[in-house]
């Protein structure tokens, strides 16, 4: 299931049926892990662990997101995975009940919720500096909406609010404010 492209994309019921097999989310994490398999089978294994809400797939999650296993730029469909990864990591902060583990998927989310966030998080090689921040920014911000967590409309206000004060330094950094405005802004 993981390794077949999934033309019309991956059943939120089909996956979490997964659970249903003994040992499949360890078969589905050693799947992560491997260079041996292609990209596509990285793309479904990404969405499979999130749909099942398994909060012990987590740090490996975020792991194949930040690490990129080779030089130059991401393949397309690579890169395509990684994308995935805030999603399913919404899907499992919905989903759990693991508490501490709920707290964690917040505070990795809310600090990521911003383009520049993401360009210093992840350690992804050279020719991958341009879109793809901001499409892990609205990701982010998709999977932190899709929780239905109460804390999330304060946390994105916070982040709305820095965003703007950041945008609004740029804007006087442009008109010849200053660059110590921009600095106090930031901190």
């Amino acid at each position: 299931f993981a390794a077949a492209p999934q033309v019309h994309g991956i059943s939120y019921h089909e996956a979490r049926r997964v659970t249903d097999f003994p040992g499949s989310i360890n078969v589905l994490m050693g799947l992560l892990s491997s260079r041996e398999v292609s990209d596509i089978t990285h793309v479904n294994t990404v969405l499979l662990l999130g749909y099942t809400g398994e909060a012990r797939v987590v740090p490996q999650l975020r792991e194949y997101l930040e690490q990129p296993r080779h030089e130059g730029p991401l393949r397309p469909l690579e890169l395509f995975g990684r994308l995935q990864v805030p999603l399913a990591l919404g899907a499992i902060m919905g989903q759990t009940t693991d508490q501490a583990a709920r707290r964690e998927i917040l505070t990795y989310l809310g600090d990521g919720v911003t383009p520049e966030a993401w360009r210093k998080r992840v350690g992804w090689p050279a020719g991958n500096d341009g879109p793809e921040f901001a499409d892990l920014a609205r990701n982010t911000i998709r999977a932190l909406g899709l929780s239905a967590l109460p804390e999330v409309p304060g946390l994105l206000n916070r982040a709305e609010t820095k965003v703007r004060r950041l945008e609004d330094g740029w804007k006087r950094l442009r008109h010849g404010e200053g660059l110590s405005m921009l600095v106090a802004m930031t901190e």
